[in-house]
């Protein structure tokens, strides 16, 4: 038995084709590119609810594009249209407006064209304003699509611009090269002073994505963290370790009474693990020292074994003068060359400074008696030439641990149990 395909018939209401109705009507096309006006940025700020050429000429071809649907129940519009359609929702991200209110502005004006064709229609036309409904809502959800993409396009190719430039400033910056130069290609003003972050993340906490999904959310977190700290537009480069970020501050208060306690919370928080960061504040001609600090103080943190959190020069003053060489240093450091094959004298050592020399807290962390502590401390107070027993000798060793942890290779500096 043959099956024919019966021939499409065009859907009519009030009397006349739905395409025709489409076509005929001026007032659907105001009101079809007013709302298309509405949220388009450059026209909503210039308060106009007339729309430029560009608009009413969009609005134009999509009308054009829905009645020849209605006429032939096609869907597919030529090439050059659908060019024309991404073109102009590239130019709609070219004045700032977003996807959401471009669909918007979509779904309103076909929602516009169906109820001038569900008003005109009577009880007999109830058959064709259904097929009429679904011509819409297809030929709608191909546009979107062409839309979407074009719209995506362009914001790729504009961040891609933008992120080119950003990054050339950061790196100016951290450089401590032609900062304004650099400024005036990225578009971007510069602070008078940035507070300037070296972030290190540790193991995050596992959870069910993968690595790669994982590693972005926890930057996008750290992101929306920074971004929310200083006056202006934060330059960022971070990545699945952590990374640099330069807050713009509004130039007050850059000293050590901020109380950047919390951030070092809120930064471990958002990656889901501890963080270690160091953090100075900087003119912008000095940010690239900054940097160097800050990068230096989480160094130390991390092989000292200070808890997560941010630290700053003054949480590390003395860490950090130790780790500059002197004529002292390599002699300070050699203090401790007579016990340095013996890693249960240099585990107890690094527990007992830690512990703030408190013999008992140094067996609990070794599960040892303190009665060995004792016998310990003494054996390296002879080989050692220190009097562990005196406020001197004790600030002496002190010293010494610090810059031998320092001068060791390793990422925490970790001692080998007893």
């Amino acid at each position: 038995m043959d099956h024919k395909t019966s021939p499409f018939v065009p859907p009519r209401v009030g009397g006349r084709t739905a395409a025709d109705s489409v076509l005929a009507e001026r007032d659907l096309r105001r009101s079809v590119i007013k709302a298309f006006a509405e949220t388009n940025p450059v026209h909503r700020a210039g308060r106009s609810a007339s729309a430029a050429p560009d608009i009413e000429w969009i609005v134009e071809l999509n009308l054009r594009l829905i009645a020849r649907t209605l006429a032939t129940g096609e869907h597919a519009p030529s090439d050059r249209d659908l060019d024309t359609l991404a073109a102009s929702a590239a130019r709609r991200a070219d004045d700032g407006a977003t996807l959401e209110s471009i669909i918007a502005a979509y779904i309103r004006g076909f929602g516009e064209v169906w109820q001038r064709l569900a008003r005109a229609a009577g009880p007999a036309d109830l058959g064709d304003l259904s097929v009429a409904t679904g011509l819409l809502f297809t030929q709608l959800d191909l546009v979107l699509g062409v839309v979407a993409t074009g719209y995506a396009n362009e914001r790729a190719r504009m961040s891609v611009h933008e992120q080119d430039a950003r990054f050339a400033l950061f790196q100016a910056m951290i450089s401590g090269t032609d900062v304004e130069a650099a400024a005036r290609r990225a578009g971007i003003g510069i602070a008078a002073t940035y507070l300037v972050l070296s972030i290190a993340g540790g193991q995050p906490v596992d959870d069910d994505a993968s690595e790669a999904v994982s590693a972005r959310r926890r930057v996008h977190r750290l992101e929306r963290v920074i971004d929310g700290l200083g006056s202006g537009s934060t330059i960022a480069v971070l990545g699945e370790a952590g990374g640099t970020a330069l807050v713009p501050w509004d130039g007050t208060h850059t000293d050590d009474s901020v109380d950047l306690s919390g951030l070092g919370v809120d930064l471990s928080s958002a990656w889901g693990g501890p963080v270690v960061a160091g953090a100075e504040f900087a003119p912008v001609h000095q940010v690239h020292e900054a940097l160097a600090v800050a990068e230096e103080l989480v160094r130390i943190a991390r092989r000292t074994r200070r808890a997560p959190g941010l630290y700053r020069l003054s949480d590390l003053m003395v860490e950090y003068q130790l780790s500059r060489p002197s004529l002292a240093h390599s002699r300070l450091a050699s203090t401790l060359d007579p016990i340095l094959d013996n890693s249960e004298l240099m585990a107890t050592l690094g527990d007992f400074v830690d512990s703030g020399f408190d013999r008992r807290a140094t067996a609990a962390a070794r599960h040892i008696h303190p009665n060995t502590v004792d016998y310990r401390i003494g054996r390296i107070s002879t080989l050692c030439g220190v009097d562990l027993a005196t406020a001197g000798g004790r600030q002496l060793i002190a010293a010494a641990l610090i810059v031998r942890t320092l001068a060791e290779p390793g990422p925490d500096g970790r001692r080998d149990p007893p």
